[in-house]
């Protein structure tokens, strides 16, 4: 698993990848966009942050501003599914893949 980034603009994007073979070929597999955030941890860490923003925003909002309030709501969501994408990553590539190799060290 690595990171890769691509230009745009001038502004470094990252991209989590991995490598796989398919027809024989290695090819670049995309698992997650990282954003700005060169790592996992800062990526999740910048959602939680927003999260968190998103929270303090949503109740200051009054009861009428109810288009506002299901816009935040939303994005609150997909920050968390996000959260839980990237973490879900992260504990399958920490976690040896072949147990016979882990036992030998």
């Amino acid at each position: 698993m690595f990171v890769r980034y691509k230009l745009i603009h001038g502004d470094r994007y990252h991209y989590l990848c991995e490598c796989k073979r398919v027809n024989g070929k290695p090819k670049q597999i995309v698992l997650a966009y990282l954003g700005r955030q060169a790592t996992i941890e800062d990526c999740i860490s910048y959602h939680r942050m927003n999260i968190s923003d998103l929270r303090k925003e949503l109740a200051r909002l009054s009861d009428k501003q109810t288009k506002r309030r299901a816009s935040i709501e939303k994005r609150i969501e997909k920050s968390t599914a996000k959260i839980k994408e990237l973490l879900a990553i992260q504990v399958v590539h920490t976690t040896p893949h072949n147990s016979s190799y882990a036992e030998q060290l």
